[in-house]
């Protein structure tokens, strides 16, 4: 492909996701309710001056780093949601084009423009940017700490770049404690290559950057902890009132207890009851739901309160199935890296749970596959008999 018309496409498809998620911004914006409300409570005490506080104590059950990005955009426009919305809007097409560089260097242009293609029109990406929420950000974090560890082998700068990449991955658990785990994830896929340098770096650059936080907690709580909301989301996942959908927190004699102990006591005291009632074959018997909550093409949670299909998503899954064996053998540590992500959280749904809003910051990860699965159909198009014989006539 010419570069100059590389170049157009390249552009026009950014333009045309720019205008798309620019328009939904500013002409559907959501009201922050529920958790978002948290969070622009939190920016707005950022960018006041308080520090990271709500209702005069540290905040420690909402992550940091995106209610620090909602901060600095009220420090300048006030405390305007809108305002953060068009921010993402502008971050969003930022990490697509990220995402097409990244495709662009492991399988060529031609896939690599089908992956902007599917990531600029993805719905739930473009609905996206119209919440207060962290998941858009777990997906530009997640993204470009991938591509950065999987970019950085066999650089001149192979060590920074690996340990650039655990930062990284730092800041994604920053945003969004579901992925507090995820990079042993990561460092046991560069173990099974034999790579114990790099593993070693990812880990160590990890904890370095959670280390302030949890110095910070030890202070705030009295414990190292990433957060005091594990035994909630913990104790929820197992245990809810009747009709109660996953992510809705659970009101009973336990939590209601839970409710008055501080922070931190709460927590351990959720941890303690989950695992003391829980049974193994409690766990397995809701792990099918959850799992098929975590992968099902609807959505309940960012496009609209009600269950609504989700085409795009439908769409590039479809593609990914078929891409994935092609990919296997363009290039199967890209692939692993890839498909990585939905591995963990499909683990993870095991003590906690699945939903479309936990699934959404590894959707981006899957328009690779699928475009590589699109270019393969199109290959067997092509060599079919028919196609071949209406070519020759």
């Amino acid at each position: 492909m010419p570069a100059g018309r590389e170049r157009s496409l390249v552009v026009g498809l950014a333009l045309a996701g720019l205008v798309l998620r620019l328009i939904v911004a500013v002409a559907l914006p959501l009201t922050p309710a529920s958790d978002s409300s948290s969070y622009h409570q939190l920016g707005a005490s950022i960018a006041e001056g308080h520090g990271f506080v709500r209702d005069g104590r540290p905040e420690t059950v909402w992550a940091p780093v995106y209610c620090y990005l909602v901060g600095a955009v009220y420090t300048v426009a006030g405390a305007r949601w809108v305002a953060v919305y068009v921010v993402q809007a502008f971050l969003d097409v930022g990490f697509c084009l990220l995402l097409w560089w990244w495709t662009r260097r492991r399988v060529g242009a031609e896939t690599a423009l089908l992956t902007l293609g599917l990531a600029v029109l993805s719905v739930s990406a473009i609905g996206s940017v119209r919440l207060l929420r962290t998941e858009s950000v777990a997906a530009w974090l997640l993204v470009a700490a991938l591509a950065t560890i999987d970019l950085a082998r066999g650089h001149k700068r192979e060590a920074l770049l690996t340990a650039c990449g655990g930062a990284l991955l730092g800041a994604l658990t920053l945003s969004r404690w579901q992925f507090s785990l995820f990079p042993l994830f990561v460092g046991g896929a560069l173990l099974v290559e034999k790579d114990l340098k790099r593993a070693a770096l990812v880990l160590g650059a990890y904890a370095i950057v959670l280390t302030p936080w949890l110095v910070r907690n030890q202070y705030a709580v009295g414990a190292p902890v990433l957060s005091t909301q594990t035994g909630t989301t913990l104790y929820m996942s197992h245990f809810r009132n009747p009709g109660q959908s996953w992510g809705i927190n659970t009101w009973d004699a336990t939590t209601q207890a839970a409710a008055k102990m501080e922070p931190l006591a709460a927590n351990n005291y959720l941890v303690t009851e989950a695992l003391h009632r829980l049974t193994a074959r409690q766990v397995l018997r809701w792990y099918p739901e959850k799992v098929f909550y975590l992968l099902v093409p609807f959505d309940w949670e960012v496009l609209r309160d009600r269950r609504t299909f989700n085409p795009t998503y439908f769409l590039i899954a479809l593609f990914a199935l078929v891409g994935v064996r092609a990919a296997w053998r363009a290039d199967r540590r890209w692939l692993t890296l890839l498909v990585l992500p939905l591995v963990y959280l499909i683990v993870m749904a095991l003590p906690f749970y699945g939903s479309p809003r936990f699934r959404l910051p590894v959707e981006p990860l899957l328009a690779p596959i699928a475009a590589v699965g699109v270019m393969e159909l199109w290959r067997r198009r092509q060599a079919s008999p028919a196609s071949t014989e209406a070519e020759a006539a």
